[in-house]
């Protein structure tokens, strides 16, 4: 999860049903048409009820490129085509986080709020593959490590997604591929790239695998590619906790409304850790538990964003005091917006494949290594393939490049950002006051479409 949404945006399932035409359009075009055709000879054009026109459609490209006679899937694209006469030889793509969300799905956004840069430039999203819109590797993966089940449950739905699908080729390398086969196609000589947490991570593989075809990178929420952020994700996140919990002690009207803050977290962590508890989902009979590692994962989400942090207080003080009801909106998520297939081919393929287990035993305060030992107990059984003998190398380049970090964040910490940047000599770092991983504000905005229209390190960024 990433950028807020301005208004609501359209589903790719929407989309798929209101604009089938596009469909049949390029199953008879495709990828024949040749670089010199325009949007509307290769995508389907759309125009909103609004009076938004946009161009939608499909591209084919291989599963593995490694066998060029085998399986093509295809990837779910929308170009929302520059405002203005004079149109640049370069384009925008926005590079999606959470491991990874379909790009299109921030359409909406992009229309809105990028029209400045949007006068001169096409704005391109594609759903990474693997992602909904683009052969989606969706599964139902168990969470709880202790059921003498776990694995028969792992390995089934990976024999499910096998059937149809090489788990081993949905991988960091193989999207940025599939990138720059998209730009060519498209026609455009050169990308900038703006990558989101996860996608910070994706825009850095491609800069190392086409540095030519690169105009300048904004990366938000840095993931670096020389070690695996999961080594310190529970460090982080309990600074974040204290922290915030500090803060509170600090400030006179939070002090007097949730007066012992700390010992009530510890309170409520050590019940939870004896016994989960059992509350009644609304509309439903169902009895949903409760426990420890629930309480730590809401909480770690809850750090995501300044507005969401700031309802921890209240919420484990009703909790320290009794109050279970207050734990109801969050008895039913709504489904995830990330594939969960898609998730682990990345994260066991780059991340657990070279975790030690020393790692999964550091300690980290109330947030302990448990969800990390779940992914590593499931990477353990996840076919994958080894990445490139250059991809954890960090990305050295001379390119213009933004990197944002958010003061608060504790999933990418300024500390990332700061660690990259002394492989990149024209990058400028802006650290966001009191701002999480999730968090953008209206002067980021402006301040990335700056960036991007000077596109040169002589830039100098605005307060923000």
């Amino acid at each position: 999860m990433y950028l807020p949404a301005i208004s609501q945006g359209l589903s790719i399932a929407g989309m798929k049903n209101n604009y089938i035409l596009t469909l049949i359009v390029l199953l008879f075009t495709g990828n024949l048409i040749g670089q010199g055709a325009s949007l509307e000879d290769k995508l389907t054009k759309v125009t909103t009820p609004e009076g938004e026109v946009f161009y939608e459609g499909f591209f084919e490209v291989l599963e593995n490129y490694h066998d060029p006679s085998g399986r093509k899937i295809s990837l779910h694209l929308i170009v929302l085509p520059a405002l203005g006469e004079s149109k640049a030889e370069d384009a925008i793509t926005f590079l999606a986080g959470g491991g990874v969300l379909p790009a299109s799905s921030f359409l909406s956004f992009f229309s809105k709020a990028f029209k400045k840069v949007r006068q001169s430039r096409d704005i391109f999203l594609l759903d990474q593959r693997g992602t909904f819109g683009s052969n989606p590797l969706q599964c139902d993966l168990p969470e709880n490590i202790s059921d003498p089940n776990f694995e028969n449950l792992v390995k089934n739905q990976i024999e499910l997604l096998a059937k149809e699908n090489d788990l081993r080729h949905y991988t960091t390398e193989a999207a940025a591929r599939d990138l720059d086969e998209i730009r060519k196609w498209l026609g455009y000589k050169q990308l900038n790239l703006f990558g989101a947490s996860y996608g910070t991570k994706l825009a850095q593989v491609y800069a190392k695998m086409f540095p030519e075809n690169v105009r300048s990178l904004v990366l938000h929420g840095i993931v670096p590619l020389h070690f695996p952020m999961q080594r310190y994700e529970n460090i982080f996140a309990q600074l974040a906790l204290s922290n915030l919990i500090r803060t509170c002690e600090q400030d006179s009207i939070c002090f007097r409304t949730h007066p012992n803050l700390a010992s009530a977290t510890d309170s409520v962590f050590n019940r939870l850790e004896q016994k989960a508890i059992y509350l009644k989902v609304e509309s439903s009979s169902e009895l949903k538990s409760f426990s420890s590692f629930d309480l730590r994962r809401l909480l770690y989400f809850k750090l995501y964003t300044e507005r969401e942090s700031s309802t921890i207080p209240a919420l484990l003080s009703s909790l320290n005091e009794g109050d279970q009801s207050i734990l109801k909106p969050y008895l039913s998520p709504p489904p995830s917006r990330v594939p969960a297939g898609v998730y682990y081919c990345i994260t066991c393929t780059e991340d657990f494949s070279r975790m030690r287990d020393e790692i999964l035993n550091q300690p980290g305060g109330y947030f302990s290594s448990e969800w990390l030992k779940v992914q590593k107990k499931i990477c353990s059984l996840w076919p994958v393939n080894k990445p490139s003998d250059s991809f954890w190398e960090p990305l050295k380049s001379a390119l213009p490049i933004l990197l944002l970090s958010g003061e608060k964040d504790h999933v990418t910490p300024p500390l990332y950002a700061q660690e990259i940047g002394r492989y990149l000599p024209n990058a400028k770092h802006v650290v966001l006051p009191g701002l999480g991983h999730n968090d953008l504000k209206p002067c980021m905005i402006q301040m990335i479409q700056d960036f991007i229209i000077a596109g040169n390190q002589k830039w100098e960024p605005s307060k923000c």
